[in-house]
C-alpha cells in the first residue's frame, strides 16, 4: 500500500505520531487537509536539505527572513523554521540558545512525574498551539502571571482548568519559572 492511502486509512499523521507529515524512509508526505495549525515553528537537532518532489504552491520560511518558494533548501541545524501551507505567519525573532527541555525532548518543559518545569528562559514562540490525545486537567502550583488560551477563547488567568481530549490550547508566557500539575484523564 502507498504512503498516502495507508495514511488515509489509519489517521497515522497527526492521531499516532503527532507531527502534520506520514514519514517513509527520507520522504516526508504533508497532506492538503491537515490543519494549518499543526504547521509550527521548529528546529531541528541536526542539518538538512529539503526538497519538493513535485511543483507545490506550499511556502517555507526560515527565520527571520520572509517566505519562500518551496524548492531545494538548505537548514541549519538549530534554525527555526516553518513548512507553510494555508497561512503565514510572522516573521519571528532570532532564537535564543538551546537549553536542555528543547534540546533532550523536544518540548519546552521539563517533565518529573506528573510536574511540569517551564523556564523562563525558554522563547515564547517555543509555547505553541497544540492539541493532548486526553482529557486533562492543569493545576498552578504557585502564584503566576502566565496565561492559558484556549482554541476560540481570549487568554485567562492560570487557576485549575480543564483542557478536553482533541482542543487546540497554548500557554502564554509570563515572567518566573512556571510549575503545573497535570492531571491526565
Amino acid at each position: 500500500m502507498d504512503v498516502i492511502g495507508k495514511a488515509l486509512e489509519d489517521h497515522q499523521t497527526l492521531v499516532d505520531t503527532g507531527r502534520p507529515y506520514i514519514e517513509d524512509g527520507d520522504i516526508r508526505t504533508f497532506l492538503e487537509d491537515t490543519p494549518s495549525l499543526e504547521f509550527v515553528w521548529h528546529r531541528d537537532k541536526e542539518d538538512r536539505i529539503i526538497e519538493p518532489l513535485h511543483k507545490t504552491d506550499w511556502k517555507f520560511q526560515l527565520d527571520n527572513e520572509v517566505p519562500k518558494e518551496l524548492n531545494r533548501i538548505f537548514i541549519p541545524k538549530g534554525t527555526y523554521h516553518q513548512d507553510i501551507g494555508l497561512v503565514i505567519l510572522d516573521v519571528i525573532g532570532k532564537a535564543l540558545e538551546d537549553h536542555q527541555t528543547l534540546v533532550d525532548t523536544g518540548r519546552p518543559y521539563i517533565e518529573d512525574g506528573d510536574i511540569r518545569t517551564f523556564l523562563e528562559d525558554t522563547p515564547s514562540l517555543e509555547f505553541v498551539w497544540h492539541r493532548d490525545r486526553e482529557d486533562r486537567i492543569i493545576e498552578p502550583l504557585h502564584e503566576t502571571d502566565w496565561k492559558f488560551q484556549l482554541d476560540n477563547e481570549a487568554p485567562k488567568e492560570l487557576n485549575r482548568i480543564f483542557i478536553p481530549k482533541g482542543t487546540y490550547h497554548r500557554l502564554i508566557k509570563g515572567t518566573g519559572d512556571l510549575k503545573l500539575k497535570v492531571i491526565k484523564k
